[in-house]
């Protein structure tokens, strides 16, 4: 990690002496002492002090995030084209050519989350000229894209029809890529773009949300398999003090994993349990859409809230994921979105603490 993070470093302070990304002489030579001062720390053994100064000197210098986040973008395209997971034999991969009039095939190989969060990046290719779209994801997402209007786009699950005749293809993660995507202000549609449905809003509304309550939807738990889910889950019993605020009602918003901590909750705590009614992701963008905040561990209900525009407070771990950087509380991927980080690795009490403030 210390290695990671020095290189990182290093590697943008040569791309800004170059002047690839117009950094000012006060930036480079902010950055040129943070690196003087870690190298010193670094030979008289202050490990620890080292990787301190590099990451307060990566958080605090806007030119370094437009390069980790140049890297990141290029970094996804290349792995993404290597894995042939849901990709077509004898089809070319898409590398920027002219799409007027050409037929295209976008798979997902990622999970739920990732598929929400570049979704955005197929209106791109209907601008391109792209006469026809055809987009593989999960069963569980197609109703809510359905719903959310893509252009020349139609959306699959199963196999892709052997009679189906496409001129390129690509995978969705590496479209940010493919799109010449450089810098964070190139993100589009960083409000919203996708829609619940109508009648569905207005069913859950009956259903669970008409009062006068500031309603707060929630999620405690991501996939158990996620590679990282021990670090970005957490007990329900966090929220507990959440349910105890003067006029707010708490809507689990968990769906399969997690739920069964509900059956814990004690007497004086308040949760309507929403989720067990979800059969997908439309459902669950209806139930968001009668919530006034969504407060979500990393995991998809939380790039869902973002994409459709909902106040989401996000609660990232200490080593957060890359597309949410290392510092800051905004995000470059969703306007509505608020991060509240850890300040130690597994102190997930501070965070909350901060929460229940924000939220009286």
């Amino acid at each position: 990690m210390y290695e990671l993070y020095k290189n990182i470093l290093l590697f943008s302070l040569l791309l800004t002496c170059c002047g690839l990304y117009g950094s000012t002489i006060s930036e480079l030579e902010k950055l040129k002492v943070c690196d003087n001062e870690a190298q010193q720390q670094e030979v008289s053994g202050k490990l620890d002090e080292a990787f301190t100064t590099y990451i307060n000197a990566i958080s605090d210098a806007p030119i370094v995030y437009e390069v980790r986040f140049a890297e990141n973008i290029k970094d996804l395209a290349a792995k993404h084209e290597k894995n042939k997971l849901d990709s077509l034999p004898n089809v070319a991969q898409w590398h920027g050519e002219d799409l007027k009039d050409k037929a295209i095939y976008v798979y997902s190989q990622m999970g739920i989350g990732d598929s929400i969060q570049f979704v955005r990046f197929l209106h791109p290719l209907s601008s391109l000229g792209a006469k026809k779209i055809v987009f593989k994801t999960s069963k569980f997402l197609i109703p809510l894209f359905k719903n959310s209007y893509f252009k020349n786009v139609s959306f699959l699950s199963g196999e892709v029809d052997k009679t189906e005749k496409f001129d390129f293809q690509v995978s969705l993660l590496a479209l940010p890529s493919r799109l010449k995507m450089k810098k964070t202000d190139d993100v589009p549609h960083k409000d919203t773009y996708l829609k619940a449905t109508k009648e569905k809003v207005e069913s859950y509304k009956k259903k669970f949300f008409d009062n006068d309550y500031t309603k707060v939807g929630i999620v405690w738990r991501g996939a158990p398999g996620h590679i990282n889910d021990k670090n970005r889950s957490v007990p329900l019993s966090l929220f507990y003090d959440l349910a105890k605020i003067k006029n707010v009602k708490l809507y689990s918003l968990q769906k399969g994993c997690g739920e069964e901590q509900l059956a814990d909750a004690t007497k004086d705590i308040e949760i309507v349990d929403v989720g067990n009614t979800f059969n997908d992701f439309s459902d669950t963008a209806a139930a968001i859409e009668n919530c006034d905040y969504i407060i979500s561990v990393d995991t998809a209900v939380a790039h869902l809230g973002g994409a459709l525009g909902k106040p989401t407070w996000i609660l990232i771990p200490f080593v957060s994921d890359w597309r949410w950087f290392l510092k800051g509380e905004t995000s470059y991927w969703y306007d509505s979105v608020k991060l509240f980080r850890q300040e130690a690795a597994g102190n997930w009490s501070d965070i909350f603490k901060s929460v229940t403030a924000e939220l009286k």
